[in-house]
This record gives structure tokens, C-alpha cells and sequence, in this order.
């Protein structure tokens, strides 16, 4: 056994650390707990998570000390088990909308929260006082494109502009779709890379991502899930 996972064991042995973990398992309203320091902070949390099979969130005052308590629970649960909710980093009312790859990274925050994966997300208290879609809103429109189903590309093109989505030449960048007869590029959020619908008549024929810059296939999949391009689609209001 490791020092880490010999840490782990002293630390869920413990009375107080076992009675955290019922209060939270209870649902208890409020848990204080004192004395947590620097790299501690995430120990803790990693030991938590461990110990209940919930979806946790951890507000922090700062986007600095989210983001290095980002990185130590990344060190000891692993990229895929925390997710990371950045502010827009807009002054209040500048009429501008937040970076692309911020609004990417709170939708993949959101959809992971919204079909229950078991994550940890860490967000600055000001990142959770800007508005975003309902778990409704977002879920209406999310939509999954699978090889073999029946497809409407020009229903496709016209539904992914009401997501705020770019007509593009040529997809280079998040949000941004291209069609050429029956194909259609679309670079989604919470992907790596853009991806290429091939149809045969009305049916989706094939999935591959690819790479921007060479425009050469990656990979096939099976189905993608498009995501919205923003968190305030048309006819909300910024501050409604």
C-alpha cells in the first residue's frame, strides 16, 4: 500500500472524519469543518468523494484559489473526476459575451451535473452569481446524432443557428458548423475536435472527428451530443 491510499485508510478510520461523511450522506444543511490548510483542502475532499456517491461542489472566495484547488484534486482523483466552473472574468454589465472557451467549459460543468456523473466542481463564488441556462433549458437544447438516424440537414443547419452556432467555410473553431451537399462539420462543446456527419440520402452514415487543421478524420464514432454555443439562447435576458 502507497503513502497516499495509507493516508486515505487513517483518514476515513477517524470518528469525526466518518461523522462528516454521515451529515453529508443525511443531506444535513450545513457542515463547518476547521483547521483545513493549503493542500489539506483536497485531501479531504478526495476522502469525501471516496466516501459518499454524490455530486459535490466546493465554492471558493477567489478564481485563484479555485483554480490551485482544482489542480490538487485533479493530482489525486483524476482530470475526469472534476470539473472546474470558471467565471465569465467580464466587469459587471461590460456588454460582452463571455470567451468561447469559457462558456464551453460551464456547459460540460453543466451537461456532466445534469446526466449525474459522479464529479467533483469546483467554482468561485462570482462564477455561480452570472446566469446560465435552466437544467430544463440546457437538456431542451442538448441533442445526440447517432450513426443510422434518420437526419434533415437543413433542419440540423437551421436548429444549430438558434443555438447561436457560426456558419463556417471551413470548421476551425468551437461553435462553428460547415456543410458541403451531404455533409456536415460541427464543432460541439466538451469535444476535442470538430466532427464530420456523413449521410447516405437521409441517414447518418458515419461519425468521424477530425482534425482543424489538416481537416483529415480522426476517428469514428457512434453518436456525438451537440451542446448550445451560449448560456442565454434567444429571447432570454442576459440579466432576466
Amino acid at each position: 500500500m502507497d503513502l497516499l491510499s495509507s493516508l486515505r485508510r487513517v483518514l476515513r478510520d477517524t470518528e469525526s472524519f466518518r461523522a462528516v461523511v454521515d451529515a453529508v450522506n443525511s443531506r444535513t444543511d450545513a457542515i463547518t469543518l476547521h483547521g483545513l490548510a493549503g493542500s489539506l483542502n483536497a485531501f479531504v475532499l478526495d476522502a469525501l468523494r471516496n466516501g459518499c456517491d454524490r455530486q459535490i461542489l466546493v465554492v471558493t472566495a477567489t478564481t485563484n484559489t479555485a483554480e490551485h484547488l482544482r489542480d490538487d484534486l485533479e493530482t489525486l482523483l483524476g482530470e475526469q473526476s472534476v470539473r472546474y466552473f470558471p467565471d465569465w472574468e467580464l466587469i459587471p454589465f461590460e456588454e460582452k459575451s463571455p470567451h468561447v472557451e469559457v462558456t464551453a467549459l460551464r456547459l460540460e460543468v453543466m451537461q456532466s451535473l445534469l446526466i449525474g456523473e459522479p464529479v467533483v466542481v469546483v467554482a468561485p463564488v462570482t462564477a455561480l452569481l452570472r446566469p446560465t441556462l435552466e437544467p430544463e433549458a440546457l437538456a431542451a437544447a442538448s441533442r445526440i446524432i447517432s450513426v443510422g438516424d434518420v437526419l434533415d440537414l437543413d433542419e440540423l443547419a437551421k436548429w444549430l443557428r438558434s443555438l447561436s452556432f457560426e456558419a463556417s467555410n471551413q470548421v476551425v473553431e468551437m461553435g462553428q458548423y460547415a456543410r458541403r451537399g451531404g455533409i456536415i462539420d460541427i464543432f460541439t462543446f466538451g469535444a476535442e475536435q470538430p466532427f464530420r456527419i456523413e449521410m447516405f440520402d437521409d441517414e447518418v452514415e458515419s461519425i468521424r472527428s477530425f482534425d482543424p487543421a489538416t481537416q483529415r478524420s480522426v476517428k469514428s464514432v457512434t453518436e456525438i451530443e451537440v451542446l448550445p454555443r451560449r448560456e442565454v439562447l434567444a429571447g432570454d435576458s442576459w440579466w432576466g
